[in-house]
């Protein structure tokens, strides 16, 4: 029995007499092998087949890794018309078929986001970084961020919980020129030392104080030794009022000004009750021109026990 539009037949029927009338489905329910053959093209006067077969393209993997990653910045061919290539100057690059968007050395990998697209596509993100964390040959992985949206604080922080929850490091650049800096520099500094971005602290404690002061701008390495001999500790001077920081030699009015600024203002202004209220109005206990008797132009008479009248 032939099937040739489904691209089979059937043999060995169990009453061959009969295999003109059972379906297919009969055969499979009485145990009938079932024997595949290739559907046969109609061919033409000539010979040639009215179907030409076309070459099936079969698609190669991504790579996470590439030879040349040693010693230039290879960039993934998605990121063939990403403007921050034109901005490298110091470090080559190449392009190849490779899973990240960019591999800075062996083993690290960077991945590049746009604020404004991740606006248009918040899910691809999440599958990108994914398919990158469980990959082992990528020890060191990056996402490089080009915050091209104004304001657009939540679509910040969603990124950042992304790249911490996800293993990557994150990095922030404001424009492409700076984009193509932070990654020419993740590169120049691929064998180097962890501290060379990030310097050890100097163990002792006052050397570390000193650190402390000197990051108000008013205040250099003379005034904390100045400071530190007049007041002995850093919780005498945090303490100290204006007129004994005037004392000190070489600390003059603009540096206590700075000192007790940085000593007493709150860190968020906006929260103290005593910027809560409207800026335009007095405090309390002190009467304004507008209130005062003068300015009105009334004459207040007041009797013998200070009462008005």
């Amino acid at each position: 029995m032939e099937f040739p539009e489904m691209g089979f037949s059937a043999l060995g029927a169990v009453n061959p007499g009969c295999n003109d009338c059972m379906s297919p489905s009969d055969l499979q329910l009485a145990g009938v092998a079932l024997q595949m053959e290739p559907i046969q093209h109609p061919a033409d006067a000539s010979g040639a087949d009215l179907q030409p077969s076309t070459p099936i393209r079969v698609q190669q993997p991504l790579a996470f890794s590439h030879p040349k990653a040693s010693c230039m910045v290879v960039a993934s061919l998605r990121q063939q018309a990403n403007p921050i290539l034109k901005y490298f100057t110091s470090v080559p690059y190449c392009l190849a078929p490779i899973a990240p968007d960019f591999l800075v050395g062996v083993g690290t990998c960077v991945v590049f986001l746009s604020l404004k697209f991740h606006r248009l596509h918040p899910k691809q993100l999440v599958q990108r970084l994914v398919l990158l964390q469980r990959c082992r040959e990528l020890s060191k992985r990056f996402l490089l961020l080009l915050n091209d949206v104004d304001g657009a604080h939540a679509s910040l922080a969603q990124v950042t919980l992304h790249a911490f929850h996800h293993g990557f490091m994150l990095v922030v650049a404001a424009s492409p020129p700076e984009a193509a800096e932070l990654l020419q520099q993740l590169k120049a500094s691929e064998n180097r030392a962890p501290d060379c971005l990030q310097p050890t602290l100097d163990a002792r404690h006052a050397p570390r104080c000193a650190e402390v002061l000197r990051v108000l701008p008013a205040v250099n390495r003379a005034d904390f030794v100045s400071l530190a001999k007049e007041f002995g500790c850093m919780r005498s001077i945090f303490l100290a009022k204006q007129q004994a920081l005037q004392q000190c030699p070489g600390i003059g009015p603009k540096k206590v000004r700075a000192l007790l600024a940085a000593f007493q203002e709150p860190f968020f202004p906006d929260t103290d009750a005593r910027y809560s209220g409207d800026p335009l109005k007095p405090a309390s206990g002190v009467m304004s021109k507008e209130d005062s008797p003068s300015a009105s132009g009334k004459t207040i008479t007041k009797d013998r026990k200070g009462r008005e009248a």
